[in-house]
């Protein structure tokens, strides 16, 4: 039997949204720490303040909160992408190419590590695909679509061949070398650069 990952019901009132919010955190904040296996729905109230009864009026199961984590980290790294996005809408191509690395850079450092076990270690049946990855992938697309002429070029050698392809491998890369530069501690303006030069080596 699939485990419920939705909400019990939605907080009406300010101290109900208020309970909420110290859950998500607690849940978010151990499972950064710990890892899912580790994370109980007890820890979780307990870091939080919360009686596990209360815990149970609005997430019937672990699955359903930390699929509400899930959610909400989603939604925060959809925010800083978007944030300030039609500034970008007729810049030259090369251009947008770097604006779209810069956010998508500064998207995937909302919290990497949570982001990890989310990722790696959830079972499919609780998050499943994430929102931003979704929303990602469909920007992406309608983007290339958009600069066909400079992404699909008519030299047969050069130019990825297989849009869909193309973006979860852009995806992949670019994820992967944020977390590492993250790490590192590399400055945001020389990972972007970077990102921006095999990007372009790629689609071009």
């Amino acid at each position: 039997m699939t485990p419920r990952r939705s909400p019990r019901k939605k907080p009406a009132q300010e101290r109900s949204k208020e309970t909420v919010r110290a859950l998500l955190q607690a849940a978010a904040r151990i499972l950064e720490q710990e890892g899912y296996e580790r994370t109980s729905v007890n820890r979780i109230a307990d870091v939080a303040g919360v009686s596990i009864g209360s815990l149970y009026q609005y997430f019937p199961t672990k699955e359903a909160l930390v699929a509400a984590v899930a959610h909400k980290l989603s939604d925060d790294m959809l925010a800083v992408f978007q944030e300030g996005i039609q500034d970008d809408a007729f810049l030259p191509f090369r251009d947008a190419v770097r604006a779209i690395v810069a956010r998508t850079v500064r998207a995937f450092r909302v919290n990497p590590r949570l982001r990890q076990v989310i990722v790696e270690e959830l079972p499919e049946s609780v998050i499943g695909s994430t929102e931003f990855d979704a929303w990602f992938a469909d920007a992406l697309g309608a983007y290339f679509e958009h600069h066909r002429d400079h992404v699909f070029t008519a030299r047969a050698e050069s130019g990825p061949r297989d849009a869909k392809l193309a973006i979860a491998l852009l995806m992949a890369a670019v994820e992967a070398a944020a977390k590492v530069a993250s790490l590192r501690g590399d400055p945001e303006d020389a990972v972007v650069d970077e990102l921006t030069h095999m990007v372009l080596g790629y689609v071009l």
